[in-house]
């Protein structure tokens, strides 16, 4: 017998994603905060956040960042997806800058929010490297 409770709670959920979906309507999102809860969100409804990707896989008998090099406009979230058994490391040639994992199948995300050109590499595979370039 099914459990009425387990069906609402699988509904509302189901409710929640088709809202957030629905209620962007493709437009920026701010990851990670909850509207009304007092967060940026709350107070800019709609922040102008612009999302690009960058996939973390092998290549011949190495790992790569793809594409190596990517330019984007200041406030741009770029995503990277590590598409391998392997972790990765997304580091900043420049020491505190950033430095963030990317566990194996999954994803990690920056917002960049000043304009520069942002060199990085993975500290587990130094050969690999790549660079952010954001314009203003």
């Amino acid at each position: 017998m099914i459990d009425r409770s387990e069906v609402r709670a699988v509904s509302n959920t189901a409710v929640l994603v088709v809202a957030i979906l629905i209620g962007t309507r493709g437009e920026a999102w701010a990851p990670g905060t909850l509207v009304g809860m007092g967060s940026p969100a709350a107070r800019h409804p709609h922040p102008r956040i612009t999302r690009t990707s960058v996939l973390i896989g092998p290549r011949d008998l190495d790992y790569v960042f793809e594409p190596s090099r990517l330019t984007v406009d200041v406030g741009t979230e770029v995503m990277w997806i590590n598409r391998t058994a392997a972790p990765h490391t997304v580091t900043s040639m420049r020491v505190g800058a950033f430095d963030r994992t990317a566990t194996p199948f999954h994803a990690m995300t920056l917002v960049f929010r000043k304009a520069g050109e942002f060199r990085y590499f993975c500290r587990y595979h130094p050969y690999m490297h790549g660079v952010i370039i954001v314009k203003p």
